[in-house]
């Protein structure tokens, strides 16, 4: 089983689809809360087995920080991955903790990149200069080109938007930063594109404009329920 701490980690009997999660204060199998003491004399007889949350986003349908937001949790014993919802009735009374079933996390991506922002500083960057408007147009495909050839898994989120469920802020890759700077090497003339590469690279952090809007749309994927033996 595991060690408690750290990762939302559970104790679970599948003859009778039941869970418990582990208190996070919990260090040593000696030092577990009373709750989790009674769970086992209860399921102790029936194979009790540890799970541990895995790096899956949680599904939610309200933002992550809301209290009363319905929670749906991966977790796995390296064998198999179970659902399990987190959930409170008011703002009074604690969270309750139940085992969905086997099953699965699926998330979609959409990942949109703040592209009037951007123009919009660019064109400050100039001023009182003016960028032909053709240049703005190039320039707009060419970061919507970059962030769609965006690999999820390079993503290094910032922060989860507060006001939105399910979206968070993540830095541009640097891969998509060099391939937007060479994008942009052929889309200005020699003398506006050193302008254009500094302003691009002060822009590449985390409070910058270099960064990307990422929606997830989750659905949770059931597996054939548990069978008691």
């Amino acid at each position: 089983m595991p060690e408690p701490g750290g990762a939302n980690q559970f104790l679970v009997c599948a003859q009778c689809a039941a869970v418990f999660r582990l208190p996070p204060s919990a260090t040593t199998w000696h030092r577990i809360a009373a709750g989790a003491r009674r769970f086992l004399t209860r399921h102790g007889q029936h194979g009790v087995e540890g799970f541990v949350q895995t790096d899956r986003a949680p599904a939610s349908d309200l933002p992550y920080w809301d209290p009363l937001a319905t929670l749906y949790f991966e977790a796995s014993n390296g064998r198999l991955t179970l659902l399990v919802r987190r959930s409170r009735a008011s703002i009074d009374q604690p969270a309750r903790w139940e085992l969905v079933g086997p099953g699965r996390i699926r998330c979609e991506l959409q990942i949109v990149p703040d592209t009037d922002a951007l123009l919009q500083a660019l064109d400050r960057e100039f001023f009182p200069l003016a960028l032909h408007p053709h240049r703005f147009r190039q320039f707009a495909r060419a970061l919507e080109s970059a962030a769609r050839g965006v690999d999820p898994d390079t993503l290094h989120t910032l922060y989860e938007l507060a006001e939105v469920p399910n979206t968070s802020v993540a830095l541009l890759p640097a891969t998509a930063l060099r391939t937007l700077v060479e994008d942009c090497r052929r889309i200005f003339p020699p003398e506006e594109f050193p302008r254009v590469r500094s302003f691009l690279l002060r822009n590449w952090r985390a409070d910058g404009l270099l960064t990307l809007r990422v929606a997830r749309t989750t659905r949770l994927c059931l597996a054939p329920p548990f069978h008691a033996e």
